[in-house]
């Protein structure tokens, strides 16, 4: 038999190396694995992050007008042709509701079944706006909007007013009585019915509460501008 020999401090010493020396390989493989895996990670996630949809812009189309739904409120791009300068002016239009929503509301129409309010004040040289001064101030909002069209569109001299007098305001009195060859009237009236209706000339524009009364206002700016 042979005997197996006894290795020498020194061949000991080479051997315990040579274990060092494969220990620290297999850390900076291990390192190295590690850092493959982190950065692949970090990649994946930036694609899958780039790859997230833009949310869509809702938007909503009526006669040929777009209409895009910015916050609250629906945009539509208006052109209207200058008949001074013969050059069209590009108008930005800001709705609280779509045609859709408020074309059901009773207006004035022709025989031809359009509406007849654009007529009532094209040829107009003042404009008053007039409603109860003891109404809620959200009335007011169906005002303002058929204010800016007609003043910003149509460069209209627009007033506003109210029905009876009130301590807390210097606004003008004005009625459905006040109208004139020159002068028009557009009374907001909370009443029993939603609808846009003549009062001897005036347009009365009535809601049976405040929402209905900006439906009905909107309506009529829709009008004046030919979208319904």
């Amino acid at each position: 038999m042979t005997k197996q020999q006894k290795k020498t401090p020194k061949q000991e010493s080479k051997k315990k190396q040579e274990q060092k020396n494969d220990l620290k390989k297999d850390s900076a493989l291990l390192i190295g694995i590690f850092v493959v895996i982190t950065v692949f990670g970090l990649v994946l996630f930036s694609m899958t992050t780039t790859k997230n949809p833009v949310p869509e812009i809702e938007t909503v189309e009526y006669g040929g007008f777009i209409f895009e739904k910015q916050g609250p409120v629906w945009v539509t791009l208006l052109t209207v042709e200058d008949r001074v300068f013969e050059d069209p002016k590009h108008y930005e239009v800001f709705f609280h509701y779509t045609p859709y929503e408020v074309e059901h509301i009773e207006t004035m129409r022709n025989s031809w079944n359009r509406s007849i309010t654009p007529n009532l004040f094209m040829d107009a040289r003042k404009i008053y706006i007039t409603t109860d001064p003891g109404y809620p101030s959200g009335v007011i909002l169906g005002a303002v909007e058929i204010a800016k069209i007609l003043g910003k569109i149509y460069s209209k001299n627009v007033e506003a007013a109210i029905t009876r007098p009130y301590n807390t305001t210097d606004a003008p009195v004005i009625t459905c009585d006040d109208i004139g060859p020159n002068v028009r009237v557009i009374h907001l009236n909370l009443g029993n019915s939603t609808r846009i209706y003549s009062n001897h000339g005036c347009i009365v524009v009535e809601g049976t509460n405040t929402e209905e009364v900006n439906m009905a206002s909107e309506r009529l700016a829709f009008e004046m501008l030919n979208i319904l």
